[in-house]
């Protein structure tokens, strides 16, 4: 539970005398869907990421993930190393 201390003296140096927590958690309690898709077109749409899945290949639909972008099929053993 030192955790708890060490938080707290660290947002102290940085001048945060409240649990940030606490607004933050108000703030998402009155988003809004439209607030939502604002934020994803503003922050999220027309940037580049990776997605990393990993599970049974018999279980993944291949055909609907290849609408995300180009799909690469690596070998276990090179994630792995084993």
């Amino acid at each position: 539970k030192d955790h708890i201390y060490w938080e707290k003296e660290r947002l102290q140096k940085m001048g945060i005398t409240s649990d940030t927590r606490v607004s933050i958690c108000k703030e998402i309690e009155s988003l809004t869907l439209n607030d939502l898709n604002d934020f994803f077109k503003n922050y999220v749409k027309n940037v580049p990421f990776d997605v990393l899945l990993i599970g049974n290949k018999k279980d993944i639909d291949f055909e609907s993930l290849s609408g995300l972008g180009e799909l690469h099929e690596l070998d276990p053993k090179y994630l792995f190393n084993y």
